[in-house]
């Protein structure tokens, strides 16, 4: 079975121009699953703003489930946290093969039906995302090893538990969870796959919920490497979001390497606040999260 595990932190109708600004993610989401030729899925809706149970979908009657994303010092500081929101999908969740589907999105018929041809062939598919807002370059025609993946793809369930989810030391960060969580996937054996007749249509849609506290680039440099997620902060870790200098200063400099928590270069004299640095060095300094076996 496949777990579709949805995430927003979003309005209800949360697109801003084109054909579907006046649909809500949900109606996007349900045309998307009715069309689906493999049925032999479940829905886990994450949803942090909206009332729940959703009327659009309950044709799923039994097949759909919902979730508040669970609560952390992070959640309580109002912070963007896709990482605990996608762990908190993962820990429900029932099938073998999770998919982790982004709102403001929809997709073609036969996905769910590729998805678990690749499965069967020993990967996990990595949809190509189409964007309204960005011109689509020529997709590949032949299938593509990948390195890693965002949040939008199929992975395994129990491996995911394994190597203990998504790291939520990036909660706060502006991006990067899901390279990381993918990469810890690869390392442990999990085969990416990417086709071009494999869709995943995304839509401009308004800003997220939450705001940023620390640079998304060296929560990943200092985690680089690691197997499980979801470890306690080391003293050499944190010094470098309580030192006056960060550890990577200058090391990732460059248009596409900006601070996360006020859009400047990561040599940026702004470090995290005194709440930020209490949170890591104490909640985050301490077990926090293990998935363990389904």
């Amino acid at each position: 079975m496949i777990s579709v595990v949805y995430i927003t932190a979003r309005s209800l109708k949360p697109m801003l121009d084109g054909p579907w600004f006046a649909q809500g993610q949900y109606e996007l989401l349900a045309e998307s699953l009715k069309k689906q030729t493999y049925t032999d899925y479940e829905v886990v809706v994450v949803d942090r703003e909206n009332p729940l149970p959703r009327p659009e979908l309950a044709f799923l009657f039994g097949q759909v489930r919902y979730v508040r994303p669970r609560e952390t010092p992070w959640t309580r500081l109002e912070a963007f946290c896709p990482s605990s929101a996608r762990n908190t999908g993962l820990a429900v969740a029932r099938g073998e093969i999770i998919f982790g589907l982004d709102d403001c999105s929809h997709f073609d018929g036969d996905l769910f039906q590729q998805i678990v041809e690749w499965w069967e062939r020993g990967y996990c598919l990595v949809p190509n995302i189409v964007r309204d807002d960005v011109p689509s370059a020529a997709l590949p025609q032949v299938p593509m090893r990948q390195e890693r993946a965002g949040g939008i793809w199929a992975y395994p369930h129990q491996m995911a538990r394994d190597v203990n989810g998504y790291d939520e030391r990036f909660d706060g960060c502006l991006a990067l969870e899901d390279w990381e969580f993918s990469e810890r996937l690869i390392n442990a054996g999990a085969k990416l796959m990417m086709h071009a007749a494999a869709r995943v249509y995304l839509h401009p849609h308004g800003s997220r919920y939450g705001k940023l506290y620390r640079c998304a680039h060296a929560t990943r440099e200092l985690l680089r490497g690691q197997v499980r997620g979801n470890n306690p902060w080391t003293s050499a870790q944190l010094a470098t979001f309580t030192d006056e200098w960060c550890t990577f200063a200058g090391a990732m400099d460059g248009p596409n390497l900006r601070c996360a928590t006020d859009a400047t270069h990561c040599d940026t004299r702004e470090r995290p606040s005194a709440e930020v640095v209490a949170i890591m060095s104490g909640y985050e300094s301490h077990p926090w999260l293990n998935l363990g076996a389904p």
